[in-house]
């Protein structure tokens, strides 16, 4: 076995940090409002969905026989060109959704610290929706390299903010969800819809490309040995962090408070603040969710312009329209400024957004697309672990069609 080195820690830091952002503080309100044992069922679910979905994925960028292949051109080489292209567009479409939940989360949680904890009264929404979308968009337009150092050291004191709150609710944790048994029907139908939310929450397949192509150069033919194990350490550390942050919000709340704040469409983070009579969630809930959202945001920002520029470029040039670099930045920038804040005006649910967007699309890339290339391509049939990858797919399908259990319900 190969000793373990600086540069694997530094590895297991930075898929951490991908994956912990402002989705985990929408988790507990989805997971308890269904129940304890909704919750102890995903939390025994999340290390083999976090670690055989992601270690699939990377295994798949690494089959590729050019060095240096980042997913879409893996995809169009063992897929052909069109489904590379294809690929960009699920991309961009697993990205973008999440940038109008930010957008929506962002200014929601705006609103409800200014009414809450500042005693003023509500803003107009339209300016106020204006004005968050119209600051994050101009900031990152101002400096971008800037604010991606900002933002890569904030997500080490976000961390260690929901590690101590985890600790801090303790003395509130009651035995309310306890008692919340949900019917077979329900269960089933709960654990159906929770799924793309755990898959959002626990999701860091956004470093995975440059993740493997890492692996491959600095190990080789040994890349896939070692990435299993980042792999590995990263889904557990993941599953200890989340789950000890969800379990804990979740008994602090009853699931009548939990509903309530999906209702408010705020995180759990704001919802905390407002009802509990304690200066220090007062304070320190609304900056966590400000700062989680908005450097969320800001990532997923760089990826989602990144993505549309290169899907209009590719278009325009193929229909030979005359439009050069900066004709289709600020086409981008119009266009991510004016839909941002529609959907921070209209406020649509958050978690509807994730259960019925996000966490599909992602489940498709994530879960699905590595699973279909071992089974269907022979030359990448030595990759398939029957067992696993079938669980897999299973967890990815129910996934997609979450939005079936919206009607069984």
């Amino acid at each position: 076995m190969m000793k373990w080195r600086f540069h694997d820690t530094i590895w297991v830091l930075g898929l951490f940090g991908t994956a912990v952002g402002a989705g985990i503080l929408f988790l507990p309100i989805n997971l308890g409002i269904n129940g304890l044992v909704t919750v102890v069922v995903l939390s025994l679910l999340a290390y083999p969905m976090t670690y055989y979905s992601h270690k699939a994925l990377c295994h798949f960028v690494l089959s590729s026989d050019q060095k240096g292949s980042d997913i879409t051109d893996v995809a169009e080489e063992h897929f052909g060109s069109r489904s590379g292209k294809v690929l960009t567009w699920l991309y961009f479409f697993a990205i973008y959704p999440i940038l109008l939940i930010y957008a929506i989360g962002a200014t929601n949680t705006l609103d409800s610290l200014m009414v809450n904890q500042l005693d003023m009264a509500s803003p107009d929404r339209f300016w106020l929706s204006c004005g968050v979308v119209f600051t994050m968009v101009g900031v990152i337009l101002v400096n971008e390299q800037k604010v991606i150092d900002i933002t890569s050291y904030l997500v080490y004191p976000l961390i260690a903010a929901l590690l101590f709150l985890s600790f801090y609710l303790m003395p509130r944790w009651n035995t309310a969800i306890v008692f919340e048994v949900p019917s077979l029907s329900d269960f089933v139908s709960a654990l159906w819809v929770c799924i793309p939310v755990m898959i959002f929450s626990f999701n860091h397949s956004p470093a995975i490309s440059s993740f493997a192509k890492a692996q491959h150069l600095t190990y080789g033919d040994q890349a896939g040995v070692k990435a299993d194990r980042i792999l590995q350490y990263t889904a557990f550390i993941l599953l200890l962090f989340v789950m000890i942050f969800v379990i804990s919000c979740i008994l602090s709340l009853s699931p009548e408070m939990l509903a309530e704040a999906k209702t408010q469409n705020i995180s759990v983070m704001s919802y905390m603040a407002n009802v509990f009579d304690d200066p220090l969630l007062s304070t320190l809930g609304p900056m966590i969710a400000l700062m989680a959202i908005v450097s969320s945001f800001f990532g997923h920002y760089l990826g989602a312009k990144e993505g549309l520029t290169s899907i209009l470029s590719h278009e325009t040039s193929l229909f030979r329209l005359p439009f050069g670099e900066k004709i289709i930045h600020h086409i981008v920038v119009g266009f991510f400024l004016v839909t941002l804040w529609t959907a921070a005006y209209f406020n649509p649910s958050i978690l509807g957004m994730i259960e019925k967007i996000s966490g599909p699309i992602t489940a498709i890339i994530l879960f699905i697309m590595p699973v279909y290339a071992f089974f269907s391509i022979k030359r990448l049939n030595h990759l398939l672990q029957k067992k696993k990858h079938l669980f897999v797919l299973l967890i990815g399908l129910i996934a997609v069609t979450s939005l079936v259990a919206e009607f069984w319900r």
